[in-house]
């Protein structure tokens, strides 16, 4: 019997524990893009043709006192995404501005005011490019005003703009030294260009301030990581998250600091509680901006921005909140369930889908995620109704066919299964496991030998790194029935690679079918004794009667013939991963 060990799934792990050596291995996991990926700054950075008369727009300059300063013009921002009531706000300040601009002999203090102002506007409604215009005409005109260069690299740095970042700051602390927010904000800046030597001196006196230790101290521990100085490591991410247990990004480098120790126990269990949550700063001029917020869009904006930083119950008040205003926005209304399921309530999260989906019943994502969400109720008709919705909108939806290829596969439709694991895989090139899978499902269905050989020869040419196409092909071309598809010497030299490389149960067993593959009787026997005593050792019983069986074919100098049994537990696709998709599978609108 062959074991094909998690072929199917991309989290699933080959290989289940060394062999003779039981040790669990860690292993990084990639974390996606979270659901409300949407581009912020790209959405707000559009500008609009200038309208008539709006000299803000163009060059220009203040004269007074004997000085002359040159003015950056303020792109006039396209409002046509918000509400009309945000509209109206942001147009009555800037023709404030420009009221106060073309007054004859207007002083220089009431002017920066202005432009700072309206700069806060801007920027609370993360309209950056106009936002950082007026924070820097305020501060040229206001040289020794602390907020407008310190806002203006705040704007910076949410427009990934981190050189821009670090003048601006850099300039807030020439004018207030020793200011324990700018302080941490540049250093942040600093550590996001990889600069932490840069970085970490600025962060002992924000470590004494409640409200800013939090990150002050996630920081720190980033940089003692980084020297590989795992116990100060551990220290100080252990104090960012007494400080702050919801910052559950920590959890990462803090296993990782663990693990640096030794501590595998500790580092298995900050594994599984990592997550997106970003450690708090307490900052009363950024915090500030979010009283100058209006309308629905301003609350898509927060809701996402918790979703981001995993603060799920915020995005769900958020979300929440802007539905109340525009009820029928159906994105907005799959983005509230997505963030409901995250913050622990499921069922409230089913209510909302099937909202969105009454009012859209065609919405691809929508009809994806319920698909997903009643994979945990048992429900396996309608779990295929939907994926099948889904994927009448969105044919090349990777996330869709993979996981009907799934669901297929729990129902023995071997055959349409591997066509949907190809239709992932094709609009997924990243997908590796549903290439692997899409082999294993030719098996099962008892395809020609050749068609799934020739899956895994291609899959081992683009994934080099991926040992389980290796592992399916050695397997293949030595216990196929089909003389033109089997080759025991390729099964052999695979084999060997993978066992040298990693002294598995299933590589053992791999090794023993190939040499039994090119009549190697006696080493085959040999090591499927070995592989069976270690079996033993383990406690895993229940696979010794497979073990026995092909040893005993080996004694009696026959080769493993390839028999594959669905009901084999290693052959079936693993349980469904419900949070992934939800936390995050990407969509271009999230409201």
């Amino acid at each position: 019997m062959i074991s094909l060990s998690g072929l199917l799934g991309p989290a699933r792990a080959m290989h289940p524990g060394r062999w003779r050596k039981h040790h669990r291995r860690v292993r990084d996991a990639t974390v996606l893009r979270v659901f409300g990926g949407l581009l912020l700054w790209a959405l707000t950075q559009v500008p609009a043709l200038a309208e008539e008369g709006d000299v803000l727009s163009e060059p220009r300059t203040w004269e007074g006192g004997g000085l002359t300063l040159a003015l950056k013009p303020v792109p006039v921002p396209d409002l046509s995404g918000t509400e009309p009531e945000v509209q109206q706000v942001l147009r009555g300040v800037r023709q404030e501005l420009l009221d106060l601009v073309q007054r004859p002999g207007i002083e220089r203090a009431p002017l920066a005011e202005a432009f700072g102002q309206t700069g806060r506007y801007y920027h609370a409604h993360h309209l950056y490019g106009p936002a950082s215009a007026c924070y820097s005409n305020a501060g040229q005109l206001a040289p020794g005003e602390f907020r407008w260069p310190y806002l203006l690299g705040y704007t910076y740095y949410q427009a990934s703009h981190p050189d821009k970042a670090v003048s601006a700051y850099q300039r807030a602390l020439e004018l207030k030294p020793g200011d324990s927010a700018a302080q941490l904000r540049l250093a942040r800046v600093y550590f996001d260009l990889n600069q932490p030597e840069l970085g970490e001196p600025l962060l002992d006196k924000p470590l004494q301030v409640d409200g800013l230790r939090e990150m002050a101290a996630f920081l720190k521990g980033q940089a003692a990581l980084g020297r590989r100085d795992y116990a100060t490591a551990a220290r100080y991410f252990e104090q960012a998250l007494a400080e702050d247990p919801q910052a559950t990004k920590i959890h990462y480098p803090l296993a990782m600091a663990y693990r640096g120790l030794g501590d595998v126990d500790a580092a298995r269990r900050h594994l599984q509680l990592r997550d997106l949550g970003e450690p708090t700063i307490v900052d009363p001029l950024v915090d500030d901006l979010g009283k100058l917020l209006g309308g629905a869009r301003t609350h898509y904006f927060r809701a996402i921005e918790a979703a981001r930083d995993a603060q799920y119950e915020q995005a769900v008040q958020s979300f929440t909140q802007a539905l109340a205003l525009d009820p029928d926005n159906v994105n907005a209304r799959v983005s509230l369930a997505r963030s409901l399921y995250l913050a622990g309530d499921r069922e409230a999260a089913r209510k909302e889908l099937a909202a969105a989906l009454e009012r859209d019943p065609a919405h691809v994502l929508g009809n994806f995620l319920m698909g997903v969400l009643l994979e945990e109720s048992g429900k396996p008709n309608a779990v295929l109704e939907h994926y099948r919705k889904a994927l009448a909108g969105a044919p090349e939806h990777a996330g869709a066919n993979f996981y009907l290829a799934n669901a297929l596969m729990r129902r023995g439709q071997f055959a349409e299964a591997a066509e949907h694991y190809a239709k992932a895989w094709r609009a997924d090139p990243k997908s590796w496991g549903s290439r692997l899978a899409e082999a294993v499902a030719l098996v099962l269905a008892e395809a020609p030998p050749a068609q799934a050989r020739d899956r895994l020869e291609q899959g081992a040419a683009a994934y080099p790194e991926q040992a389980g196409f290796s592992f399916a092909l050695a397997r293949l071309l030595a216990t196929s029935p089909d003389d033109q598809v089997r080759d025991g010497a390729q099964a052999l030299a695979l084999a060997e690679t993978l066992f040298d490389g990693f002294n598995s149960l299933e590589n053992a067993q791999t090794l023993a079918m190939a040499y039994a593959a090119v009549g190697r009787y006696e080493d085959a026997v040999a090591l499927q004794k070995s592989a069976i005593s270690a079996t033993a050792d383990a406690g895993q019983f229940f696979l010794l009667p497979r073990l026995q069986a092909a040893l005993a074919r080996y004694e009696n100098g026959q080769r493993m013939v390839l028999t594959l049994a669905f009901e084999d537990r290693m052959l079936q696709p693993p349980p469904p991963n419900i949070v992934g998709p939800f936390r995050n599978y990407p969509t271009l609108y999230a409201y």
